[in-house]
């Protein structure tokens, strides 16, 4: 019995893991935030990636975000929904003011 509970726990634990790692683009938490602030052409002049695994510079636990170009649009990454959006901040405070 001990052993069958330990190894749900162990798949469980796994997928969550895999769910965690998953690459997202264009979260539609943060197109509905770009639309908002910069109305509906706005998202379409950016891509926002949620990725945890394939770059190294967001891989750590603290909250990460990196700006970058990519098919003529602002590309902003993170590692969580909250880095985007601080990204996003940043990047209208110090380069499209």
């Amino acid at each position: 019995m001990k052993k069958t509970v330990a190894s749900l726990l162990i798949c469980m634990l796994c997928g969550v893991s895999a769910a965690w790692a998953e690459t997202v683009h264009n979260p539609q938490a943060v197109v509905d935030l770009m639309t908002r602030i910069g109305g509906k052409g706005a998202p379409g002049k950016f891509l926002f990636v949620i990725d945890n695994e394939q770059d190294p510079r967001l891989c750590t636990e603290e909250e990460t975000f990196v700006l970058g170009a990519e098919g003529g649009k602002v590309l902003i990454k993170g590692n969580t929904l909250s880095a985007i959006t601080t990204g996003i901040g940043w990047y209208l405070n110090h380069h499209a003011h």
